[in-house]
């Protein structure tokens, strides 16, 4: 089993038309992930009410899931690689295209775990 990455990330004070177009963002995801190493299987969205959507890519080395509150401005993201896979190159390009849409005004929060890594313990584990 190869060794895994998984970024975990929140961003706030986006811009409504962003946070409500889910076929530009998953044709975004779905070439990043592609430039990134990463083999894309399948990806759906789902439109939410509240405004905002729901995107999972399923990719060979695991996913990318994106989450969108359209009325409250934000986004919670997740990108789980494993193998040659680059969750971090994925983060970044998705990073720069919705800087690219929203400008400097918005903020976030990332988290990067190691997964799959023999030894590794985690809080609560035994």
């Amino acid at each position: 089993m190869a060794d895994g990455r998984h970024i975990i990330a929140d961003m706030w004070g986006l811009p409504k038309s962003l946070l409500t177009d889910h076929v530009a963002m998953r044709a975004f995801l779905v070439g990043a992930a592609k430039q990134n190493k990463a083999t894309v299987v399948n990806h759906i969205a789902h439109e939410l009410d509240p405004p905002g959507f729901s995107i999972l890519i399923a990719l060979n080395e695991s996913h990318i899931a994106v989450h969108t509150y359209a009325d409250e401005g934000c986004l919670a993201m997740d990108v789980f690689t494993c193998g040659e896979a680059d969750s971090d190159g994925i983060f970044n390009s998705f990073l720069l295209w919705v800087q690219q849409r929203a400008g400097n005004g918005f903020m976030f929060a990332k988290r990067a775990l190691p997964r799959f890594v023999k030894g590794l313990q985690w809080e609560g584990s035994g």
